[in-house]
């Protein structure tokens, strides 16, 4: 595979997993008028959930081109650490502490545990 191809590969699986973080913020934006960012919390689990997934069946089936699309590139996309680090700071500067160190703690634990379940499960 050439850099370029591996380049656009990420591109492309980058640009259809931000968009689709985007269209479920956009939703759930809707649904959950509330400081706690719930619409941050499901993208990063749904993205540890299918990392997980994936890296299992990359070890198995899966060529290197599509490891790479759907890896780095849409699970890449779809999550986002920098949002989830924001929306940490913004619930600290509205002095709502709980919400942070709760947002904090379920964010981290219920990521790293799915990712472990799914992994030591399939």
């Amino acid at each position: 595979m050439s850099k370029f191809y591996e380049f656009f590969l990420v591109f492309i699986g980058g640009g259809i997993g931000s968009g689709l973080r985007w269209w479920i913020s956009d939703v759930a934006k809707r649904y959950w008028l509330h400081d706690f960012p719930y619409y941050t919390l499901l993208v990063n689990v749904l993205g540890c959930v299918l990392l997980s997934y994936l890296h299992h069946e990359s070890t198995r089936c899966l060529p290197a081109n599509v490891r790479l699309l759907l890896t780095t590139g849409f699970c890449g996309g779809l999550t986002t650490f920098s949002t989830f680090s924001l929306e940490v700071q913004m619930l600290l500067a509205k002095q709502l502490y709980f919400l942070a160190i709760i947002y904090l703690s379920i964010s981290i634990f219920l990521g790293i545990f799915v990712m472990y379940y799914i992994l030591h499960n399939l």
